[in-house]
């Protein structure tokens, strides 16, 4: 194990933006950088819920616990503009994302169904409301990645992941007063522009990041080799 530092004082605090603790993640031997080509699927991975700590372990101990189970709270509960809950991508940690559908989206090839490890920025998801809340199924919570074009529109880079069916999956329900950490991977290109997150209409905060210009368009639009 290795620990990503950073400081947390105030384990009360419900403002995410000063909200930078500690992870503990298993050790790797090869991050790689993401050059994508193409719109792709966003995958967002639950790797702690819990309460907000200034040390926190991505072992996935919620997998045994009350925030993960068969009773699904309603979604349209975020339809509620009063609805208090914050989504903030934290810029001062580097972890990383396992994630094999980079090169199977943008590749089509048999060969680069695999998984790698990406550098990601640790994604923090909290609900300050007095109600539990469902934000997704399995492992899997449906956020999207949008960036600016060169006009200055919001564009979607990452689709929000989708089952396609019912698969019986359990849900992940978070409790009022608590966070999801998850990751969103770090892009390089030569486009520099800026990034956020859109989850049921809620958004992140905004940051800076480079991507190539043609992850605005989607694989289908497209001819591939």
């Amino acid at each position: 194990m290795f620990l990503l530092n950073s400081c947390y004082e105030n384990s009360n605090l419900t403002d995410l933006s000063n909200y930078h603790p500690q992870i503990s993640i298993k050790n790797i031997q090869e991050v790689t950088d993401a050059k994508l080509n193409w719109q792709t699927k966003g995958i967002f991975e639950p790797l702690y819920i819990g309460q907000m700590d200034s040390i926190i372990s991505t072992d996935k101990s919620y997998l045994n616990d009350s925030n993960y189970n068969w009773r699904t709270v309603n979604l349209k509960n975020f339809e509620n503009s009063n609805l208090k809950f914050q989504i903030q991508i934290d810029t001062t940690n580097i972890i990383y994302q396992e994630n094999f559908y980079i090169d199977y989206v943008s590749s089509y090839k048999s060969d680069s169904i695999h998984s790698k490890n990406y550098k990601s920025y640790p994604v923090y998801m909290l609900n300050n409301d007095n109600q539990k809340l469902t934000i997704g199924w399995g492992d899997k919570i449906p956020i999207s990645k949008e960036a600016k074009d060169s006009l200055g529109n919001w564009r979607t880079i990452e689709t929000a992941f989708s089952h396609f069916c019912g698969t019986g999956l359990k849900a992940l329900n978070l409790a009022p007063n608590e966070i999801v950490l998850t990751s969103t991977i770090i892009y390089s290109g030569e486009y520099k522009t800026k990034i956020r997150l859109r989850y049921k209409g809620i958004y992140s905060n905004e940051i800076e990041q480079s991507i190539n210009y043609n992850q605005f368009e989607k694989i289908s639009d497209n001819t591939r080799n």
